[in-house]
């Protein structure tokens, strides 16, 4: 009799260590689920502040783009009033502006604060596409390597430019070109006089050549990094749309096999007859009814707090 009791007492005791056991096992799921689900959060901030960054950094090529090739097309018009100086006194105020202007290649202002962010944080890992990733790194790194191959160049024939055109206009006209919104309109008698100056000057008339050669490798640079820009920011939004419409249903199928896994489980403990009445409301609890049993218990609070 007492033999009976106590294999019967032992069964209920197993049952209860293994029920014990179960919630342990869910509350660490749930929580390595919990830590995942912050890090795909955390993960979708940085590629909205990376895809609002990038298509401001586009903007920024596009108009720098447009800067250089107006700016190369008067590099290319003062070529052609060297030998017609009428041209350059029929579009006086073009041609004076465009000795002032056209030795300047404009580099837009890349912003990289969240890469850097990312990166010195030691948090890259968080996003998850590989591809992506990789594309982010190939991007930022391009742009630093093309920064610093062309700035020296850039810088050098800019101060050369200024150099050579020295002489060329008048005080007068040097100091109407400092104003943004410069408005004075010249002659053909002022499109003369500095055209004749201009001729005189057989260094600055070798310089254009490669005023216009600097600004077509610039505009080829600016158009690969542009490239490269679009395509890595229609990556991250077709990553943010995917993330948006698989979160819901990933959180439906976390709890859901929870739930089904501790109902199977606490089945099979029934059936042999291994729990007592307050452990059978396992075999019919959903997973809520489950996170009650479990904190009744305190088997890690703080973890199904996160999955009620």
């Amino acid at each position: 009799m007492e033999t009976g009791k106590t294999g019967k007492y032992l069964k209920y005791a197993i049952g209860e260590i293994i029920l014990v056991v179960i919630g342990i096992l869910i509350a660490l799921q749930i929580n390595n689920w919990n830590e995942t689900r912050k890090d795909r959060i955390q993960e979708k901030k940085f590629l909205i502040r990376f895809e609002a960054e990038i298509t401001t950094n586009i903007e920024n090529i596009n108009y720098s783009i447009m800067l250089n090739k107006s700016r190369m097309k008067r590099a290319e018009f003062l070529m052609k009033t060297i030998d017609s100086s009428q041209l350059a006194e029929n579009s006086a105020s073009y041609f004076i502006r465009s000795i002032e202007h056209a030795g300047y290649t404009f580099y837009p202002v890349i912003s990289d604060n969240t890469f850097q962010e990312i990166k010195s944080s030691g948090k890259l890992s968080l996003i998850s596409n590989v591809n992506i990733r990789s594309a982010l790194q190939r991007y930022y790194s391009f742009w630093s390597s093309e920064l610093g191959q062309y700035n020296f160049l850039r810088e050098d024939t800019q101060l050369r430019y200024n150099h050579e055109k020295e002489g060329i206009l008048s005080p007068r006209q040097q100091i109407s070109m400092g104003s943004l919104v410069d408005s004075v309109l010249y002659n053909q008698n002022d499109g003369k006089q500095v055209f004749e100056r201009m001729i005189n000057k057989p260094g600055y008339l070798a310089m254009l050549p490669n005023i216009i050669r600097n600004q077509i490798e610039t505009g080829e640079s600016l158009e690969n990094i542009k490239k490269m820009a679009i395509e890595l920011r229609l990556m991250i939004q077709k990553e943010l749309k995917n993330k948006g419409s698989n979160f819901s249903e990933k959180l439906d199928t976390t709890l859901w096999n929870l739930g089904k896994q501790a109902n199977q489980s606490s089945l099979k403990l029934r059936q042999a007859g291994c729990l007592n009445t307050l452990s059978a409301k396992w075999c019919r609890c959903p997973i809520r009814d489950i996170i009650s049993v479990a904190k009744n218990r305190k088997i890690n609070q703080r973890a199904f707090r996160y999955a009620i």
